[in-house]
């Protein structure tokens, strides 16, 4: 019967033990999945934290600029309500 075990044996150079692991397929493939998976993801999610550190002076500036045009319409709302007010 075929084996669908691997087995990872640790000789250390004093020879006084042997540490033996037995590894499934299953479990073997699963962790290449998941290293592999680390390894494509984290380089992305650095790359896009960097992304997102870099435009946030942007959207300070963004947001000063909502907070200009809020006012600006507040204004405008004003002397549109005294022009029909006037005009009534």
């Amino acid at each position: 019967m075929v084996d669908r075990h691997t087995t990872l044996v640790i000789i250390p150079k004093n020879a006084n033990w042997v540490k033996q692991f037995k590894f499934s397929r299953a479990f073997i493939l699963f962790a290449a999945g998941v290293i592999l998976l680390c390894v494509t993801a984290i380089p992305y999610i650095a790359y896009d934290y960097c992304r997102l550190k870099q435009a946030l002076p942007a959207v300070g500036v963004l947001e000063r600029q909502v907070t200009d045009q809020r006012a600006q319409i507040q204004a405008f709302s004003k002397e549109i309500d005294i022009l029909k007010s006037d005009m009534v």
